[in-house]
């Protein structure tokens, strides 16, 4: 199904971004997110027209909201215990 090829391409970049965040490379997050929402890279898995359907529809659009609350608090989470925990001597 169309809706489960977008909610799993959608997954992988959110795994990315969570992986280059955590390694402190801020610099490839406009990339991935530009060829995520792009249609550079992305017609083989879904045409772009039908991309834009399926982001129109209510239940995808509750997902990527939840999508994105669940990453913010995963990376504050993340970020903040690194910031916190004590320095090596």
């Amino acid at each position: 199904m169309i809706s489960n090829d977008f909610i799993g391409h959608f997954v992988f970049v959110f795994k990315k971004l969570f992986d280059v965040i955590t390694t402190l490379d801020f610099g490839s997050v406009e990339q991935i997110w530009f060829n995520f929402w792009s249609q550079t890279g992305r017609d083989e898995i879904i045409p772009m027209v039908l991309f834009h359907a399926i982001c129109s529809l209510n239940n995808v659009q509750e997902f990527i909201r939840n999508a994105d609350y669940q990453l913010y608090q995963q990376l504050v989470e993340r970020l903040i215990a690194d910031i916190l925990s004590p320095m090596p001597s």
